[in-house]
């Protein structure tokens, strides 16, 4: 006697597994590329208010050291000037000898290092810029494209205030997104407006 494969499917009850549609398949894919996605803009975000998070600890202890500096000569280390205007400082020292300096050779423990190395910007492409002024923090104009008079000679100039231009990737603790400059009172100008450091001259 012979049975068609239906008859012998019932006869014996063999389950037939059915497989994934191509359908089933794509929107299973999209789904994962989706999830993906959203990790990996999650995880950019992340780390760049790690970034900047590092940017606010790194100045606001350059600032404090430059506060010690203040404490002990009544004023604060002049700005060696470059093409900017400033001292990148980046792998710089402090010390009470020789203010700061863009090398970290240029400081030695005779000199009463304050700090050495000056810490790194997380982005190589922001460096921090110190600036030294011959004016008053409040006195600085808050414009951009301002300047003021700079203080490159501890000797013959009083050297009264100091900015440190820094930049943001993210809005963190109430300052936007953009380049910044902390002065010895604060954040110069609105901290929800980008605003560089004047131009010490």
């Amino acid at each position: 006697m012979c049975y068609s494969i239906g008859a012998v499917d019932m006869i014996f009850k063999i389950p037939r597994e059915r497989g994934f549609t191509l359908v089933e398949l794509l929107v299973v894919i999209a789904m994962i590329g989706l999830l993906s996605t959203i990790g990996v803009v999650a995880l950019n975000q992340a780390r760049a208010k790690a970034r900047d998070a590092k940017v606010l600890s790194h100045v606001n202890q350059i600032a404090k050291m430059l506060e010690i500096y203040n404490s002990a000569k009544n004023k604060y280390p002049k700005g060696n000037l470059d093409l900017a205007g400033a001292i990148v400082m980046d792998n710089g020292c402090m010390s009470e000898k020789q203010g700061v300096t863009a090398a970290a050779t240029g400081c030695t423990a005779a000199d009463g290092v304050l700090l050495n190395p000056i810490p790194t910007a997380p982005v190589v492409a922001e460096p921090y810029r110190y600036r030294s002024y011959q004016v008053e923090a409040r006195n600085l104009p808050t414009a951009t494209g301002g300047s003021a008079a700079a203080c490159t000679n501890e000797a013959t100039q009083q050297c009264l205030s100091f900015g440190i231009q820094f930049s943001l990737e993210t809005t963190v603790a109430g300052l936007k997104v953009g380049k910044h400059c902390m002065t010895n009172t604060g954040i110069l100008g609105d901290p929800q407006s980008e605003l560089v450091c004047p131009s010490a001259i």
